[in-house]
């Protein structure tokens, strides 16, 4: 029995510290109108957080002339790069990521 409660424990240790979080990218059009007003205040080049009941919103704001590209989200934290666009003019981008979220801190984590 002893040797059963520690598999399991052991088990879950190794599920549970590395998990792939469930995620959509989603377009402004679908954020919540109240969200969607902050999102398009936040300045270029920074990250931010919002929340309405158990679902959380990522946002990730680029500069003109920049693509912003979400690797993956992990554990709560989103994986973003941000590359140099082809079309110095084009519109500056602006990632929303919407998870299920029970009040855990959302973290960004710029990769290269």
């Amino acid at each position: 029995m002893r040797k059963l409660i520690i598999l399991f424990a052991a088990l879950f240790v190794l599920f549970g510290c590395s998990r792939v979080t469930p995620y959509e990218v989603i377009s402004l059009d679908q954020v919540p109108e109240n969200i969607r007003h902050s999102i398009k205040d936040t300045p270029g080049g920074s990250t931010g957080m919002a929340e309405i009941g158990d679902e959380a919103y990522a946002i990730i704001a680029g500069e003109v002339g920049q693509e912003v590209e979400v690797v993956k989200v992990e554990d709560f934290d989103v994986h973003y790069r941000i590359i140099e666009s082809a079309d110095p003019q084009s519109e500056r981008p602006i990632k929303v990521v919407k998870l299920e979220n029970n009040g855990a801190p959302v973290g960004f984590m710029k990769v290269e």
